[in-house]
């Protein structure tokens, strides 16, 4: 059982796939075709600003038959106004049952696409994408980069803590790890005393839940995320980050920070 206690850290906010038509993309398609382009979800919204509803359409591929994971995934939108396809590079995109949500992240008052998927992986990692479209281009607002959220480092010292920093705030914080003793002790990374006996450097996955918000009421949504920070192992899951992030001046600031420390873990 983990009993959790919650701390803050820091509260500043800084203010294509050949041969698929639109109309192939509204047929019905097989869930799983092996290499084959297929339609994995579609929406209808109003993305391009001009008041008429746009069709928004997922494609992916799976490696085989019996295969959940779709690779390749591309967007693509049709602009209902120009008869136009809008085509979005989500640069090397993949994932189990991708999702999509619409929302404005940008503050124009127009609706974004955001598209999540897990990606099967140890660390519970979920791949996300924010396009935005503007002048009938599609735009990347939110890549593979950002997916690894807070950038970490430090190390575990004596006493059984560890001193850990935040590269984008430039924030140093400890993480208590008393929780943890028994097991360091019998594991050799320190001695009953609390002595560090080896290195230790503590890292942090990517995000392993990122969701849209509507923090301040106007309408444009921010992004929550939670990464999780492992110490001696993947699985020695020390602390957890909690950060909320604004889409301003063409760059994600995160907002709010808050990690937590285990009081017990057994």
């Amino acid at each position: 059982m983990y009993k959790k206690l919650t701390a803050g850290l820091l509260l500043l906010c800084m203010t294509a796939l050949p041969g698929l038509s639109y109309t192939a993309a509204h047929a019905d398609t097989p869930a799983n075709a092996a290499g084959k382009p297929t339609v994995i979800a579609t929406e209808a919204a109003d993305v391009t600003g001009d008041g008429v509803k746009d069709s928004i359409t997922l494609v992916g591929t799976s490696p085989d038959d019996n295969s959940a994971f779709q690779n390749s995934i591309s967007l693509r939108i049709f602009d209902a106004s120009t008869n136009k396809m809008i085509e979005a590079d989500l640069k090397d995109f993949g994932g189990y049952e991708p999702k999509i949500f619409l929302g404005d992240f940008t503050g124009d008052k127009v609706k974004d696409i955001m598209i999540s998927a897990p990606t099967g992986g140890s660390g519970g990692i979920i791949d996300n994408r924010i396009v935005t479209v503007k002048d009938g281009k599609a735009q990347l607002i939110f890549g593979e980069d950002d997916n690894a959220g807070l950038a970490l480092s430090g190390k575990f010292a004596d006493g059984f803590k560890a001193n850990l920093k935040v590269e984008q705030l430039n924030k140093d914080f400890t993480v208590d790890l008393s929780a943890f003793k028994d097991g360091y002790v019998e594991g050799g990374t320190y001695d009953a005393s609390g002595k560090l006996k080896v290195d230790v450097e503590p890292w942090a996955d990517g995000f392993s839940l990122l969701e849209p918000v509507e923090y301040t009421g106007d309408g444009t949504y921010y992004l929550r995320g939670i990464q999780s920070i492992s110490g001696v192992a993947h699985v020695n899951r020390i602390s957890n980050m909690e950060s909320l992030w604004k889409y301003s001046d063409g760059k994600w600031v995160p907002c709010n920070v808050t990690y937590s420390t285990s009081l017990v873990a057994q």
